[in-house]
């Protein structure tokens, strides 16, 4: 039996012989022996009413199922800086951190529960192929978008990995082509009080087909449709709102600023 049938089943078994003592012992006892006796079984009582009240309270909870708080190995360092007390880790897997900090801020405040989340580092990249002139994005739907948006090529650091190389691998992986030059853009930070990891944006000039290779598939979940532009087409679709992520929009903006600033 589990811990909470056998507190069940002996709780109960008590009870019922309170009862029959109770019944039997009832006629012939002081009237103060008979308090004490009710006072017993008003407790038994009670007890009996919360041990249900938590077993319904368990089945309910069963009926969703036990909840999953992960706790695998993250790749990259914890965020910590001479502000940070203390941090307590919540949740992690191979892609994300979860941590409760405790932070002495500027003011002297001390903020007990700081939640701070920690990404894996990460690149985005605007393609623009040498034959076409044009600039390459993806239409697609993720997760936490309510319909298809334009998007950039982009993916996670494998471990040991350069930004550059990260950017390299994952433009010959997602679509074929190699870059004949490839621009840095930046490092930033997505969100500067809650972590979110480390963004590379790059913009890949001049792509053509890698023809030594085939490439391998794209390991994104959404399937894809490639679209092209001309810069002033993708200038457009950017200013009315269609690339949908905020790290997307940074990475496509600065690489056309760049080519707008620099050819």
């Amino acid at each position: 039996m589990e811990l909470m049938e056998l507190m069940d089943h002996g709780f109960i078994s008590r009870f019922e012989g309170k009862i029959g003592k109770l019944d039997t012992m009832l006629p012939s006892i002081s009237s103060s022996t008979r308090s004490m006796r009710m006072r017993d079984l008003i407790l038994f009582i009670g007890g009996a009413l919360a041990i249900t009240l938590v077993r319904m309270i368990g089945n309910a909870w069963s009926s969703f199922g036990e909840p999953i708080i992960p706790f695998e190995d993250f790749p990259e360092p914890s965020w910590r800086t001479p502000s940070t007390l203390d941090a307590t880790v919540v949740a992690s897997t191979p892609f994300a951190r979860f941590e409760i900090h405790r932070v002495l801020t500027e003011s002297g405040v001390i903020v007990e529960d700081w939640l701070w989340t920690d990404e894996r580092s990460h690149v985005n990249i605007l393609v623009h192929l040498k034959d076409e002139n044009k600039y390459m994005m993806m239409r697609q739907k993720k997760y936490g978008l309510e319909k298809e948006y334009l998007a950039v090529v982009g993916g996670l650091f494998n471990i040991g990995e350069t930004a550059e190389e990260c950017a390299r691998r994952e433009l010959l992986e997602e679509t074929g082509l190699v870059a004949g030059e490839l621009v840095d853009l930046g490092r930033y930070r997505v969100q500067v009080n809650r972590g979110g990891g480390i963004l590379h944006a790059y913009l890949a000039r001049n792509c053509v087909p890698e023809g030594r290779k085939k490439h391998a598939l794209s390991d994104d979940y959404e399937k894809q449709v490639i679209v092209k532009y001309t810069k002033e087409e993708l200038l457009q679709r950017v200013l009315r709102g269609e690339v949908g992520e905020a790290q997307w929009v940074a990475a496509t903006a600065l690489g056309l600023l760049h080519d707008l600033t620099e050819h």
